[in-house]
């Protein structure tokens, strides 16, 4: 409801998701759509139920969220279909300046499996390749400009959160791959270095390998296909990449 709200009420204001229990066997998937959602996250816990990490892929250490700009709303191919009764999975998307996020949820009430395709069509990336990185699976590659991306939700309890970045000069950076809205850590990027909000788990798309310096020092680089992650400490605050 919130989703589809977001198509007329979105041009106006930025909606409220309500609140949720991060003890609740639905938290995660909760947690998900409101982190993607543009507006606020608050939980009404009972006091000592709190589950801190339920929380720490949504905010930084101060307690910023990390958030979207606009209200999230349904990808163009949900909007005149009920994904409560067909066999496509329900999308929510929202923009976090030149990138992206898309939740896929099965919430058929067959509680059967669907399946999907996410595109940077959908997240109205039209004119570029991205590359994309699912933050649950941590899979990583490229969709290519008019093409899109399968996959399958076999049941209600499965979801899946992706990252779009716009690939430039054959890379991009995801940011903090350890929150959800991971672009949410970039302040500003370019060829001399990336400032952050905050360091953590940083991730980049390269096709071949990478150097990495924080403050001068080179850092371990962990390679898993064109996902290059890094390490930086929390007090860390820019970076410069080495690209081959």
């Amino acid at each position: 409801q919130c989703a589809y709200n977001g198509v007329l009420q979105g041009q106006f204001y930025i909606n409220d998701w309500d609140m949720w229990w991060t003890d609740d066997e639905q938290a995660v998937k909760n947690s998900v759509c409101r982190s993607i959602s543009g507006g606020p996250v608050y939980v009404s816990d009972k006091i000592g139920r709190t589950r801190p990490e339920v929380l720490a892929p949504i905010c930084f250490a101060d307690g910023r969220i990390s958030v979207c700009d606009n209200s999230a709303k349904p990808t163009a191919d949900c909007l005149v279909c009920d994904p409560t009764a067909g066999e496509r999975p329900l999308k929510i998307f929202n923009r976090l300046g030149e990138s992206a996020v898309i939740a896929a949820y099965n919430i058929t009430a067959e509680n059967r499996a669907v399946k999907g395709s996410i595109s940077a069509s959908d997240a109205v990336m039209t004119n570029c390749d991205v590359a994309y990185f699912e933050y649950f699976s941590r899979e990583c590659g490229v969709i290519r400009k008019g093409e899109s991306l399968c996959f399958e939700l076999c049941d209600n309890d499965s979801f899946k959160l992706y990252t779009l970045v716009p690939i430039k000069n054959g890379r991009a950076v995801f940011g903090r791959i350890d929150k959800y809205v991971s672009r949410g850590a970039v302040i500003s990027e370019s060829d001399i270095g990336v400032e952050l909000y905050e360091g953590g788990e940083i991730g980049v798309y390269s096709e071949t390998p990478i150097k990495v310096f924080a403050d001068g020092i080179e850092v371990t680089v962990s390679e898993s296909g064109c996902l290059k992650s890094f390490a930086l400490s929390s007090e860390t605050k820019n970076f410069v990449v080495e690209w081959s």
